[in-house]
C-alpha cells in the first residue's frame, strides 16, 4: 500500500498529466486537419506550379504563356439562377466574365475556378490547362459564359473523343456553339453544361 505522502504525490502527477492532455486536445481542436482544404495562397501557388510559364496578373489570377487566364473563385460567390430566373441570371453571370471573352467554370452555376479564353480563333486544348489541384480542364467544364458583344462571333466547345491531334476535326462533336447577335443581345450563359467531362477543345472566333 502507498503511504499518505506517496498517495498525494501520485495524485499530483495524475493531475499534471490530465492537464497536459486537456490542453493538447483544446489546441488540436482549433488546428486544421491534414484533410482540410488549401487556402487561397496555396491554391494560387498550385495554379502557377501546374501551369508552367504562367505569371500572376491579379489577385487569384494567373496568365498562361498563350494568353489564357485561370482564376480562383471570387469572394462574391456565384449567381443563383433559381432565385433570379434565367434571363437575369445570364445578365448577372456576364459580370463574372470580361467583355469579348469566353469563360469556362469548374462547377455549375458559374462557381469554382474560371478559365478565360480570348477571341483569337485559336483551337485550345483544354487538357493543357490545369486547375489548382492539378486536374485538367477538359474534365471540369460544368458551366460557361460567352460574353462577346461583337456580332457574328462564334464560341464553340468540342468533344474530341479522346483524340489529341487538333488537326483531325472530322470526328469531333460539338458540345455547345453560340453566335453573338451583337452588343445589345444578352450574353450566352449556361449554368449546367452537357458532357461536362468531355469538353476538350474550345475556340472563339470574331468575324
Amino acid at each position: 500500500m502507498f503511504s499518505r505522502r506517496h498517495r498525494k504525490t501520485w495524485a499530483r502527477t495524475l493531475g499534471a498529466v490530465a492537464c497536459v492532455i486537456l490542453t493538447t486536445s483544446a489546441l488540436g481542436a482549433g488546428m486544421p486537419s491534414g484533410a482540410a482544404s488549401a487556402g487561397p495562397d496555396d491554391r494560387l501557388q498550385g495554379l502557377l506550379a501546374n501551369n508552367p510559364g504562367s505569371v500572376q496578373v491579379g489577385p487569384g489570377t494567373v496568365r498562361t504563356p498563350d494568353g489564357a487566364e485561370i482564376s480562383l473563385p471570387t469572394a462574391a460567390g456565384a449567381v443563383k439562377a433559381a432565385k433570379s430566373g434565367p434571363a437575369k441570371a445570364a445578365l448577372a453571370a456576364a459580370d463574372r466574365c470580361s467583355s469579348e471573352d469566353l469563360c469556362l467554370f469548374q462547377n455549375q452555376l458559374w462557381e469554382g475556378e474560371k478559365l478565360t479564353l480570348p477571341a483569337d480563333c485559336t483551337l485550345r486544348a483544354l487538357w493543357t490547362y490545369k486547375l489548382s489541384n492539378g486536374q485538367t480542364w477538359d474534365k471540369h467544364v460544368d458551366s460557361y459564359i460567352n460574353n462577346n458583344p461583337k456580332a457574328g462571333t462564334w464560341a464553340t466547345l468540342f468533344n474530341v473523343w479522346g483524340a489529341k491531334d487538333l488537326n483531325e476535326m472530322d470526328y469531333w462533336d460539338i458540345v455547345e456553339s453560340h453566335r453573338s447577335a451583337g452588343p445589345d443581345a444578352p450574353s450566352n450563359a449556361i449554368s449546367g453544361m452537357p458532357w461536362a467531362d468531355r469538353t476538350a477543345v474550345a475556340r472563339v472566333c470574331q468575324p
